[in-house]
């Protein structure tokens, strides 16, 4: 048995194989009994609380009988369980799941105690409305049915900012971002009046970076930070059609560091709000 890994591939992996195990229709003890192993020890794996080894995870795949690209994709995630940067594909092997990145982000977002986002181009995709959503994903380079699953899990991800024990969402944007154009008209107005109702959670501070006129380079590349109580804090880079994962801890230094950079020279939550309420129409 391997020790305890927290990694975000491995938290891909182990939801991974609880998503297999369910759509099968079998309970951890059904499907231990198949095995002929501890359901405890699946559980642990299920919620990355221990790493299975390679043979351990081709022998549920077989049980459980799963396709090849499957088979091979989640036999790659058991071969880097324990990597401190991983990079994810942009789009997953079988249009039917959701990419590596996708489901990365959302185990990140599930555990993480606070999470700081910078955003140049479009909103936070957790504060975004659902055609605001449809229409960055319409740009994307794929299917249709891609497009509508990763909707679904953007606006399900929107679940951790309202729960018993909410995300802490720091939310820093470009100016720009206000007047980039997504979809429509009609569209815009929504994702403006939606923020003006999201912002007001206690749990979610949304901070406006004006815009000076000078270009520097490390504000053109979105990144978020994830901090847990319990394990290494991860950052996460877009890059597509992938995207990173790093632990590395000079990575989070550097990028706690940009994020106070920006919180520097944003205006205040109270002020982002009164630039908010200016484009309602």
């Amino acid at each position: 048995m391997k020790p305890t890994s927290m990694s975000p591939c491995s938290q891909v992996l182990a939801a991974s194989l609880r998503e297999i195990r369910n759509e099968a229709g079998l309970s951890l003890r059904g499907l231990a009994r198949k095995l002929k192993t501890d359901p405890g020890m699946l559980s642990f794996w299920e919620r990355s609380l221990r790493s299975p080894s390679l043979e351990q995870v081709a022998r549920i795949l077989g049980c459980l009988g799963v396709d090849n690209e499957r088979f091979e994709r989640l036999l790659h995630l058991a071969r880097h369980t324990y990597d401190t940067n991983w990079l994810s594909g942009g789009v997953g092997p079988s249009s039917s799941d959701l990419s590596e990145g996708v489901i990365g982000l959302v185990e990140c977002e599930r555990a993480a105690k606070q999470v700081i986002n910078w955003q140049p181009v479009v909103f936070q995709g957790l504060l975004q409305t659902a055609d605001y959503a449809h229409a960055i994903l319409m740009e994307e380079d794929i299917s249709q049915e891609q497009a509508d699953l990763r909707l679904v899990a953007r606006l399900d991800r929107q679940k951790f900012l309202r729960r018993e024990d909410p995300l802490m969402l720091t939310a820093i944007v470009a100016e720009s971002v206000l007047f980039n154009q997504v979809g429509n008209e009609d569209i815009m107005s929504d994702q403006i009046d939606h923020l003006l109702v999201v912002t007001e959670l206690p749990n979610v501070s949304f901070r406006i970076v004006p815009d000076d006129g000078k270009y520097q380079r490390w504000q053109t590349r979105s990144f978020v930070l994830f901090e847990f109580d319990d394990r290494p804090h991860v950052v996460h880079q877009e890059h597509p059609p992938a995207g990173s994962f790093l632990e590395d801890a000079d990575e989070v230094v550097t990028h706690r560091g940009l994020a106070c950079r920006l919180l520097d020279r944003a205006l205040t939550e109270e002020d982002s709000r009164a630039r908010l309420k200016e484009l309602v129409r």
